[in-house]
């Protein structure tokens, strides 16, 4: 092989590294972004009542359920987002709430309020 040959490959080595280094921080950047918006989503719901736990399911749902009862929910709140990506940064568009058959634009207190309620 020609020298040209050689240093061509060994920068395409290079360049194939630096792709999948790229790719691993992407998808390390992705999933912390699914923990901090299940971690935000679970903050707004508290229960009091002992025989009931809310509980963020992942980064888009909340549950409520009897304690001793790991399947069966009596109440779920569903995100529903949708995100656009410019030069700078990602943006949320828009973003739902379904609640047991209703659908909401924001949360709200009122939305908060149900939650307490039940």
């Amino acid at each position: 092989m020609s020298k040209r040959v050689e240093i061509l490959e060994i920068r395409l080595n290079q360049l194939k590294d630096e792709m999948n280094k790229l790719d691993n921080r992407t998808h390390r950047l992705y999933l912390r972004k699914q923990n901090e918006q299940k971690l935000m989503l679970g903050s707004y719901f508290h229960v009091s009542d002992e025989q009931f736990v809310c509980q963020a399911t992942n980064d888009t749902r909340v549950v409520l359920r009897y304690v001793t009862d790991k399947y069966g929910e009596i109440v779920s709140y569903v995100l529903n987002d949708r995100w656009s990506r410019d030069e700078q940064a990602e943006r949320v568009q828009d973003s739902k709430i379904y609640h047991n058959g209703s659908t909401f634009d924001t949360l709200d207190q009122h939305i908060l309020d149900q939650s307490q309620a039940i």
